[in-house]
């Protein structure tokens, strides 16, 4: 399925922290229905937001620690699997001559810097207030912002969290693909993911598979997508691209990560565990024993 949405108009002046960056009248009737297991396009307000510019972005570069800085070549393959190259650079000069540097270049988590937190959170509480309560309460907040160059491509790969992917400049487009095709998506890799840090190096691929979805991206659009849904991004050549992703863990995504951390357990002793959702007592009782196991560990701290 292909998807463009429509943008709304920039701002011409920053705004307050306070928002609202996204506005409840524009979330339709599908996009509700659609929450949180299938993705769809948002329009937000964060264009001209100062933390949203080259300036704000070479700002943060240069105060926030280095491990939370990460960049690649323009022209890599949407295909690669695991961890694209970092050649030497400095990520403050690809970010002043983004323009023509070839290069994408992401701030990773970045929620400590007070600015980013609180503006994450305010648009996160706008979103969530707007979509129907299916997912618990929110947890684990986290930023990240990205600057890349005309044409420049991220590889297939996925993220644990809950997604909402907002561009600010430039144009991109969103390949997804359904976490369901087990084909692409086998749980020993998804326990992989809840039980390693090094996501990045994880082998993720879409195999033959067509995207489920594609969304065309413009300034004040976005999308939401799931947990764990592969994508891949593709920017357009007539400028170069800033966008955002608030991203954070639920009630519901936390309980199928605690099943598959203890999944992965079972798996080690040779067994075949059901999925997440297969049987609620067989849910249950894997929570409660790692819930058990936890409170052992802080006991004999």
């Amino acid at each position: 399925m292909h998807v463009t949405a429509s943008p709304t108009a920039a701002a011409a002046t920053p705004r307050a922290p306070a928002g609202p960056w996204l506005r409840p009248e524009t979330v339709g009737v599908e996009s509700r229905a659609a929450f949180p297991t299938r993705p769809f396009a948002v329009r937000h307000e964060l264009v001209g937001h100062p933390l949203l510019t080259v300036e704000g972005i070479l700002g943060l570069v240069e105060r926030v620690p280095a491990k939370h800085v990460d960049w690649h070549p323009a022209d890599v393959d949407l295909d690669l699997v695991g961890r694209p190259p970092k050649p030497p650079a400095d990520p403050r000069q690809l970010v002043r001559e983004i323009e023509t540097a070839k290069a994408w270049l992401g701030l990773d988590k970045v929620q400590a810097d007070p600015e980013v937190r609180e503006l994450a959170h305010a648009f996160l509480r706008q979103a969530l207030a707007a979509l129907p309560e299916r997912v618990g309460s929110m947890h684990r907040v986290e930023a990240n912002f990205f600057v890349s160059s005309p044409g420049a491509r991220k590889p297939v790969h996925m993220d644990p969290e809950h997604n909402f992917l907002l561009q600010v400049r430039g144009t991109k487009t969103v390949h997804l693909w359904d976490v369901a095709h087990k084909d692409i998506v086998p749980e020993t890799l998804l326990e992989a993911f809840v039980t390693t840090d090094d996501w990045a190096g994880l082998p993720v691929s879409r195999g033959e598979r067509e995207p489920d979805f594609s969304f065309h991206l413009e300034p004040g659009t976005g999308l939401y997508f799931p947990p764990f849904w592969p994508h891949a991004v593709e920017n357009g050549t007539d400028q170069a691209s800033i966008s955002a992703s608030f991203t954070f863990h639920s009630d519901h995504s936390r309980r199928d990560e605690t099943i598959r951390q203890m999944n992965a357990k079972l798996r080690r002793l040779g067994l075949s565990p059901r999925p997440p959702g297969a049987s609620r007592w067989a849910d249950r009782l894997k929570r409660g024993v790692m819930a058990t196991g936890r409170g052992l560990k802080n006991l004999v701290r």
